[in-house]
């Protein structure tokens, strides 16, 4: 009857080990995963949806972005589905 964590690629720091084991300390303190050293941003409180349309192929992508990101900041993630998003021009319709 012992639940197991599951990890495919292996053990990591804090996860206990499969079995029963003396040698495993548990005094190591705060878990990384409530670690605020590791933390490596904020989650956004509340995120919207802004489609991307290239005018010339006309392909449209939807991405789901915080309120507060600038126009810079969607073309950062834009650069995933399209290379060349920095060289366009980028307006409201």
């Amino acid at each position: 009857g012992l639940e197991e964590i599951y990890c495919p690629w292996g053990r990591y720091i804090h996860v206990p080990p499969k079995g029963p084991e003396s040698s495993w300390a548990t005094n190591f303190g705060t878990p990384w995963w409530e670690d605020e050293r590791y933390y490596i941003g904020q989650s956004a409180g509340r995120t919207r949806k802004v489609t991307v349309m290239n005018l010339l192929t006309k392909q449209k992508n939807t991405l789901v972005v915080p309120v507060e990101d600038t126009i810079s900041e969607i073309q950062d993630r834009y650069v995933v589905h399209n290379k060349h998003a920095g060289s366009y021009t980028w307006k409201r319709l």
